[in-house]
């Protein structure tokens, strides 16, 4: 069951209240509740500051990072499971806070209101995150991003009515694929919760590191990588685990080939394994530029988003690592009209779809 999290604002002003979703927070929001009363120390008193999410950003209780291509809520220096509140149901602005701290996680329940402008964000045990922005009493969000355990993310964006759905593998594909969209919509609700965050410079960067990569290539270490994918399924136990130290031992460049591997194609323990290991790997430090760029070079959805760049110079790096990746010249020229670039785009995407790669 989601956790949620629901912020509404009206210029710099936020307020929020826990929603009454008895299954949130595992076992229910009674169940922490319950908690805070057995340990008084754990509930904060109620805070007086109506700033823009003040309890999300109170004493760095909690950070929001990107790790391996996921939005992910850490623990700051909460230390206990708590709650906390700012207004009451009377007050224009009101906030609500709930933190609950499992080993490696957090699970994190936040809503506030402001003038019928409402913002929500969801984490669960699972380590699903939503984040939800809606008007008071509307039936559909102007703005939902849902990011699954697996770190594909979708964003649904409403305006003038017409409802439009971005998806990608992470969260980084996202704004490199929709870089329009993410930085009008989602990138400042973002930054709001962690100020001065600076994802488009980020993702500027990326692109950068990217060009600058380009002509080099991990194909050769993928298929050892994924010779020990296959070892996962080995009769043999001590196999099994050589295969995932060794799997383990490649870092973060791995996730991003264990994460295209069709499902279908994989028994229990390969897929109980890689989910694992990728979760693992996630875990370990927050992305930077240098880190997912690395991470990226042998992915060919990453390099077809770089071929709607607006700079020639992206689109033939981009056009020229496609080549190598797929071992044909992709038909694609950087120098042709817009238009017959996005035909052109849309033609390898169905192709790149297709083959499954």
């Amino acid at each position: 069951m989601w956790s949620r999290i629901v912020v509404a604002f009206s210029g710099l002003a936020i307020a929020a209240e826990i929603l009454g979703a008895a299954d949130i927070l595992g076992g229910g929001l009674g169940v922490l509740r319950q908690a805070e009363a057995q340990s008084p120390a754990a509930s904060m008193p109620v805070l007086a500051s109506d700033s823009r999410y003040a309890l999300l950003l109170h004493d760095h209780w909690l950070r929001m990072e990107v790790i391996g291509g996921q939005l992910t809520l850490i623990n700051g220096r909460c230390g206990n499971s708590r709650t906390a509140a700012v207004g009451t149901e009377h007050d224009a602005v009101r906030q609500n806070l709930a933190i609950q701290l499992h080993p490696n996680l957090v699970v994190v329940h936040f809503e506030s209101h402001a003038d019928g402008d409402i913002v929500s964000v969801d984490s669960d045990r699972e380590k699903r995150l939503v984040i939800e922005r809606r008007e008071a009493g509307a039936d559909e969000p102007l703005l939902l991003y849902r990011q699954e355990t697996s770190g594909k993310v979708e964003l649904v964006v409403r305006e003038s009515g017409e409802k439009q759905v971005y998806t990608a593998p992470s969260f980084w594909h996202l704004l490199l694929s929709h870089e329009e969209v993410a930085t009008e919509q989602l990138i400042p609700l973002l930054e709001a919760m962690r100020p001065h965050w600076q994802l488009a410079e980020q993702v500027r960067k990326l692109r950068r590191h990217m060009v600058s990569m380009a002509g080099s290539s991990e194909l050769a270490a993928r298929e050892q990588w994924l010779l020990w994918v296959k070892d996962l399924a080995s009769n043999d136990f001590p196999t099994r685990q050589l295969a995932d130290r060794k799997l383990r031992s490649a870092g973060q460049a791995v996730i991003s080939v264990l994460s295209r591997i069709p499902s279908g194609e994989l028994d229990a323990e390969q897929r109980r394994r890689i989910r694992t290991i990728i979760s693992d790997l996630r875990d370990q430090a927050h992305d930077t530029p240098e880190r997912v760029a690395s991470w990226m070079i042998d992915d060919p959805t990453a390099w077809i988003s770089l071929l709607d760049s607006d700079q020639t110079l992206e689109r033939r790096h981009a056009s020229e690592q496609l080549t190598l990746l797929l071992g044909e010249v992709v038909s694609f020229d950087p120098l042709a009209p817009r238009n017959v670039r996005d035909q052109q785009i849309v033609e390898l995407r169905l192709r790149h779809l297709h083959a499954g790669r």
